[in-house]
């Protein structure tokens, strides 16, 4: 086996494990209700609905499918 195919199976197993470990996280934060937590696994530009887009609305509509049973009128 040469040394790219060692480096190439390395970074396959890196990157299995990193998401074995973001589905770790994302259970985790959800369980817990830890919603800052679980908004920080989504990348910035997250898009929520038709027109809104970012963190803090994807946070706003957790907050709201968590806590309240309207977030599906928040669309």
């Amino acid at each position: 086996m040469s040394q790219d195919d060692v480096l190439a199976r390395l970074s396959r197993l890196e990157s299995l494990d990193e998401i074995r470990q973001l589905a770790a996280k994302y259970s985790l934060a959800l369980d817990m209700r830890d919603i800052d937590a679980l908004v920080n696994l989504f990348p910035e530009d997250i898009r929520i609905g038709k027109t809104k887009v970012g963190r803090a609305h994807f946070k706003q509509w957790m907050d709201c499918l968590l806590y309240t049973s309207d977030a599906a009128d928040d669309m």
